[in-house]
């Protein structure tokens, strides 16, 4: 809005006896508090103080030592200081008075120092700086303005507050209005908001009017302008989104001019809307299970959503791309397969840059098929290439480039999931089959072999017999923990929310853990699969005791640090060696007669949550296992 109060005042006050100065400076600031006063004694003095300052104010008697006030004011105008000036005369004389008015004095006054009423002075001083400063502004505003104006496609206008005349600036004919005064003032303008618009402009430009500070509280933007969306009409009848934007101008606490602007934001509109559809047709792909109803999706929002009437989707599949999904406007006969060295299609596949076609004719590297003057050409990622083309040259721009990229970002990552997903059902399949093998083909021949060796047993007794049984044992042992390993290694694809100290109380029930004390220091659900879980748990438990003792005290808590959010399972027990750290997780390590799988399948499930593992030692001592990147339930 501008400010509402004249900031301190500076003033020039120059006269060749220190004694009237003395009088000048006092007079003014006990009548005002809003006075700055600065002292000159002579016009080679006042020069450089007046510009240098800058004042906004000179007061002068006419009687100098070298010369004149009257000099001192043409000295002022000359060097384009339009300043508020005041002319102070102790000889009443007409001459001097004209003189004064056609050099651009601001007031001449016949004064007698003694009887000078300062509080007039005051007044006036105040009057004429505030009337000079509103009108400077409304100068650099008309400035600014017809700068503005002339580099914008905007309309403007300004509304006469006294006269409550509307002037139509400029811009005004693209929405098919060419007068340029209305009469009717700004009701018609309001007339032509919308209707269930107009309530709330009408609002707004009422309390700017009335000077309410709240309206400028909450709406003002950074340039001073309070600004709204609406709808606004054009001459034809037919409404367009817009942004109105209006700006008070003030006479000291009074309005006199509104400044309004309309710009047309229905493309801005209707880019967002696109972005929208965008964004859900990145959900609706995710939906899709096959490559064909991927790419067939893709181009058909490319066809409802941008406009291209005319697409393709190439797949590349041993060196060759070939059409996944066509729109329907489009012959059969120019659906050719391609190789990937060759074409526009075959370089944006290779460079993984798209590519924005004015003249197909004028291409290096394109093989035409079909009437087609113009094309874009869009990488899939590393699955293949989509095309847009058009019948006429030049029909596509940045614009169309960019949201064709963006659609096409979502098909790349659609196709990007299914072949994510075809990999792990592929992985998981592979593990089941190892599983099965090493359950069925190898517990056959251990069963055969464990009854043979009871048979003997009952028979002889022999130490050799015992070790038999004991690596009997250990095989049964080592083919268990290669099972689990095998089934958690499969990525997780089915969470659950489960309380960390639940499942960890549970566990520890399960496990031989004799003397020692289980400590549980967090509440938080957690988002995993819990029967994997239960096997870190389970592993870590048993190996702090193993390690630790039977005395040992197993900890389980959250991970809260500004970098990392998860939990920890520590033991007080002698920790780790340092120089075998990077070890503890490698299948068959051990510091035991164990399998050496126990950590190993840490690893794994925690690797088939997407999480991280990391083992250090507790600030007292014992081993702490984190995990991180971890996703707490929504209930947390």
């Amino acid at each position: 809005m501008g400010d509402t109060s004249v900031d301190r005042i500076k003033i020039v006050v120059v006269d060749d006896d220190p004694a009237f100065l003395d009088r000048i400076e006092t007079g003014l600031t006990h009548h005002s508090d809003s006075f700055s006063i600065q002292m000159a004694t002579s016009f080679e003095q006042a020069i450089p103080v007046i510009k240098d300052t800058p004042a906004d104010c000179v007061l002068s008697t006419n009687t100098l030592d070298s010369t004149t006030g009257l000099e001192l004011l043409r000295t002022v105008r000359t060097h384009n200081l339009d300043i508020p000036f005041f002319l102070l005369t102790r000889a009443d004389s007409t001459d001097l008075e004209t003189e004064s008015i056609r050099a651009g004095v601001t007031e001449y006054l016949h004064i007698d120092t003694k009887t000078l009423q300062y509080s007039v002075l005051s007044n006036r001083i105040q009057h004429a700086v505030e009337t000079y400063q509103a009108e400077k502004r409304i100068t650099e505003l008309e400035r600014r303005y017809e700068l503005a104006t002339r580099a914008s496609t905007d309309a403007f206008f300004t509304y006469n507050v006294s006269t409550e005349t509307l002037q139509l600036e400029t811009g005004f004919e693209e929405f098919g209005y060419h007068q340029t005064q209305v009469t009717t003032g700004l009701e018609w303008w309001l007339e032509r908001v919308h209707p269930d618009d107009r309530e709330t402009i009408r609002d707004q430009t009422d309390a700017m009017l009335a000077c309410d500070p709240a309206i400028f509280e909450t709406l003002e933007d950074d340039h001073g302008y309070v600004s709204e969306q609406c709808r606004w009409q054009r001459q034809d009848g037919s409404y367009i989104d817009c942004l109105w934007r209006g700006r008070l101008v003030l006479e000291g606490n009074t309005p006199t001019v509104m400044v309004g602007a309309i710009t047309d934001i229905s493309e801005r509109k209707d880019r967002e809307q696109v972005l929208t559809a965008l964004n859900n047709v990145a959900v609706d792909l995710d939906t899709y299970e096959t490559v064909e109803g991927i790419c067939k999706r893709s181009i058909d929002a490319s066809k409802e959503l941008l406009q291209f009437d005319l697409s393709v989707i190439d797949i590349e599949e041993d060196g060759m791309l070939s059409k996944a999904a066509i729109s329907e406007d489009i012959p059969e006969v120019h659906a050719i397969t391609m190789p990937v060295d060759e074409g526009i299609a075959g370089k944006t596949y290779r460079t993984g840059d798209s590519i924005l076609v004015d003249d197909i004719s004028a291409h290096p590297e394109a093989k035409p098929e079909g009437p087609y003057h113009s094309a874009i050409s869009i990488p899939i990622g590393s699955h293949g290439v989509f095309q847009a083309v058009s019948e006429d040259p030049n029909a596509f721009d940045k614009t169309d480039l960019e949201l064709g990229e963006l659609l096409i970002s979502h098909t790349t990552s659609a196709l990007d999931r299914l072949e994510r997903e075809q990999q792990l059902r592929h992985q998981n399949n592979r593990l089941e089959e190892f599983t099965r093998i090493v359950s069925h083909d190898l517990r056959n021949p251990l069963n055969v072999a464990e009854g043979h060796l009871q048979l003997a047993q009952e028979n002889y007794d022999s130490h050799s017999l015992t070790e038999a049984e004991q690596a009997l044992s250990r095989m049964k042992s080592i083919v268990d923990e290669t099972l689990t390993l095998a089934r958690n290694g499969q990525l997780v694809d089915k969470l659950t929310d489960v309380c960390l100290d639940e499942l960890s109380r549970e566990c520890w029930h399960t496990v031989d853990t004799e003397a020692a004390t289980l400590e549980i220091q967090t509440e938080k659900p957690l988002r995993c699969d819990p029967s994997r879980v239960r096997h870190i748990l389970e592993n870590l438990f048993r190996n702090a005791i193993e390690h630790g003792g039977s005395a040992v005290t197993v900890r389980v808590g959250e991970v809260t640090t500004a970098d990392k959010s998860g939990f920890y399972v520590e033991d007080t027990g002698e920790g780790l060696p340092n120089d075998q750290r990077e070890m503890f997780f490698e299948s068959g390590y051990t510091g035991s007669d164990g399998t050496g799988f126990g950590l190993t399948i840490v690893q794994q499930i925690a690797d088939a949550h997407g999480w991280t593992v990391r083992v250090t030692e507790r600030t007292s001592g014992g081993a702490r296992f984190e995990f991180s990147g971890v996703t707490w339930a929504s209930s947390a």
